[in-house]
């Protein structure tokens, strides 16, 4: 499919769509296979979600945007040869059991929170910045970078984190200066685990 594309309707079964162009999610359902963008994606207000996967694919910079309405509640990708997913509002892919997959490509907080209900697999890179990030579990693979070098915070669910790759949580560069990466858990007193042969850079944080 080529140009720009308005979704829309109710219970749209699909397999897999890929869309050269924006996808503007404004109305209805989108149920049962894969939207794979392009381009921008855009949430609109009136969306009513559905149970579909989406990849943000390709090798051009894309943006995000939610305006308010439902989510779909499938796996999320981000499998991409060259370019960027950056945020232009909060990212929350928050239903029960929902993965956010960066399998490729570098997706940019650029500021804003990122949720995700369960697993956060990092394979390509992850930008946080002063954005907050939270997810039932991270896993850091080999080829994997989570990088945070300003003060965005991080709230951990059950699975802790599991890092085979490189980690730097970094809010003031070299030096002793505020703890300004907060580290916590989703549920107070309840410890979260830190595990994997990976690197960790901590500096600046408070846990």
């Amino acid at each position: 499919e080529q140009g720009d594309k308005m979704v829309t309707g109710h219970g749209a079964d699909v397999d897999t769509l890929v869309f050269a162009g924006l996808i503007n999610h404004v109305d209805g359902l989108i149920n049962a296979g894969t939207i794979e963008a392009r381009g921008d994606v855009t949430v609109g207000l009136g969306a009513d979600g559905g149970n579909a996967g989406l990849v943000f694919g390709g090798a051009v910079n894309q943006t995000y945007t939610d305006s308010g309405g439902l989510k779909t509640t499938g796996p999320v990708y981000v499998s991409k040869s060259a370019g960027v997913v950056t945020l232009a509002t909060p990212m929350s892919y928050n239903a029960a059991g929902q993965d956010l997959d960066i399998q490729s490509g570098t997706l940019d907080m650029s500021g804003f929170n990122l949720t995700v209900n369960d697993i956060l697999s990092v394979s390509g890179t992850l930008f946080q910045g002063g954005g907050g990030l939270t997810a039932g579990m991270i896993s850091i693979t080999p080829s994997g970078l989570w990088k945070n070098i300003s003060t965005g915070d991080v709230t951990l669910g059950a699975g802790g984190i599991v890092n085979d790759g490189v980690v730097k949580l970094d809010a003031n560069g070299p030096g002793c200066g505020a703890d300004d990466i907060l580290i916590r858990s989703s549920s107070p007193g309840s410890v979260r685990s830190w595990n994997g042969s990976g690197f960790f850079l901590l500096r600046d944080v408070d846990v």
